[in-house]
């Protein structure tokens, strides 16, 4: 197959953050996934493998900076340069010159998550875009199993599934999606995100620090952090030198199982909500570095068949046995199937839009004077100009959020502000532009009046980022 365009897929992940690169008929891997810590030397932040070789002895060691972001725990202002930094070491080898990048983020992220990640790549010179990590990772997956030269019955099994659930268990976050698959005539797949779900507190970071917190071994923070660090590590396959994962097994059964039970309870919940009765049919997708340890990947498998009623002959984990068996040529790896997923999605798929805005023009007095919807394509974006019923004067410019349904739309509690002055015989032109999962930049500027406007030499542009989230995705894969 031939990607139409050229795209960036980042998985700026908790543990560790990759990147890989789709260009013409290829998917391009970063050497080696670089580890998500950083310690902090004389107010400089030191990241990747150089900030792991340093962590035993540092005195401010940051591990998870995505995380940090998250619950504010350390300021911006410090984590955007790490956020930036990760990210530019893992594309440091792939030989990029230009390309759209598209992040993936747990479906729980917040605007201003969003909007500080944005911040901090852009500033490495590329336009962003977000994509759900669920479904980034069913992207990947699906794609293997269309091009897959291993396990053929698993393979037929993703292809050919109708419901699929996506059970991400991450360093960070667990992230749940369930996802109906329909597909289309023209070769391509849609898939419809019925249902999402973010958990916080079992992530494989926190389990980790919670078993070393209970160990004797670790009692100060820093410790701590370089310890769980070390642990995800050993979980993983990946025990460093020096580094005794004995000394935590005595609190591990137990809370790995009380995670379990909470996964399996979330997944429970989920499908509850949605109604969903046919359970013994639905192809469960697990995945996550936590389940490289055997005894995770086991305990929450048994524990879905118990609670969730799912069928232990429809749950595979996709770790790392898994994707080298299939022998693809494509995905070696699973610590990039994420940022992959996000890549293909950047170079071949479509997002329809979820909602539609409405532009409220308003007067000096805050009269509405006139309102026009603003048009866009199937993939989030579009222009628009707009001729003001007045003009020399200054006027609000309300954008109202709308949700389709039952062919009406009604406005969601969503909406923002923009103001502009408009001069004689000027027009508005109005974008939505660098839109995707997380949020809509609409843009608006002051133009001529002339067949193809043009922005006057002093206009200024005013943006608006609003809240946004697709959950029908076309893939051409």
């Amino acid at each position: 197959m031939t990607f139409r365009k050229k795209s960036l897929g980042i998985d700026l992940g908790t543990f560790h953050t990759v990147a890989v690169h789709a260009d013409s008929t290829k998917l391009t891997f970063s050497k080696r996934s670089i580890p998500s810590v950083a310690v902090v030397i004389k107010d400089t932040p030191i990241v990747g493998f150089e900030a792991q070789r340093l962590s035993a002895s540092a005195t401010r060691l940051i591990v998870a900076p995505k995380l940090k972001l998250h619950d504010r725990s350390e300021p911006l202002d410090l984590i955007k340069p790490i956020l930036r930094k990760l990210v530019d070491e893992s594309i440091s080898n792939l030989g990029m010159k230009e390309a759209s990048a598209v992040l993936t983020v747990p479906p729980a992220w917040s605007i201003n998550d969003c909007i500080s990640i944005k911040d901090a790549v852009e500033a490495l010179g590329f336009s962003v875009s977000f994509l759900h990590e669920p479904v980034a990772l069913l992207a990947a997956a699906y794609y293997m199993a269309r091009h897959s030269q291993g396990d053929y019955q698993r393979s037929g099994q993703l292809v050919n599934a109708e419901s699929i659930l996506v059970c991400d268990w991450g360093a960070g976050t667990v992230d749940l999606a369930f996802v109906k698959v329909q597909r289309k005539v023209d070769g391509s797949t849609e898939f419809a995100v019925l249902g999402e779900r973010t958990e916080i507190g079992d992530g494989g970071t926190d389990l980790a620090k919670d078993i070393v917190s209970r160990a004797a071994v670790a009692t100060e923070k820093p410790r701590v952090d370089y310890f769980a660090y070390q642990l995800q590590e050993a979980w993983q396959g990946n025990q460093l030198p020096g580094f005794d994962a004995s000394l935590f097994e005595t609190n591990t059964t137990s809370r790995r199982q009380e995670a379990a039970e909470r996964i399996s309870a979330s997944v429970s919940k989920l499908l509850s909500e949605l109604e969903v009765h046919d359970r013994a049919a639905i192809l469960t997708i697990l995945y996550g570095g936590p389940l490289e340890s055997k005894e995770l990947s086991e305990s929450l498998t048994a524990r879905l068949v118990i609670d969730a009623r799912l069928s232990r002959n429809h749950i595979f984990n996709l770790d790392s046995t898994f994707v080298e068996r299939q022998g693809s040529f494509v995905l070696a790896r699973r610590d990039a199937l994420v940022a992959a997923g996000a890549a293909l999605y950047g170079t071949t798929g479509e997002a329809i839009p979820e909602f539609e805005y409405e532009v409220i023009l308003r007067d000096s007095f805050g009269s509405k004077s006139s309102s026009v919807r603003l048009v866009r394509d199937r993939n989030l974006k579009g222009i628009q100009v707009v001729t003001p019923p007045f003009t020399g004067v200054d006027y609000f410019v309300d954008i109202a959020q709308l949700t389709r349904g039952n062919n009406e739309t009604r406005p969601t509690s969503i909406s923002g502000e923009l103001r502009l002055h408009v001069r004689e015989g000027a027009v508005v032109m109005y974008s939505i532009a660098d839109a995707g999962v997380g949020f809509v930049k609409i843009q608006a500027a002051e133009a001529m009046d002339l067949p193809s406007p043009k922005l006057f030499d002093d206009s200024r542009v005013e943006e608006l980022l609003i809240p946004e989230k697709s959950t029908r995705f076309i893939l051409n894969i």
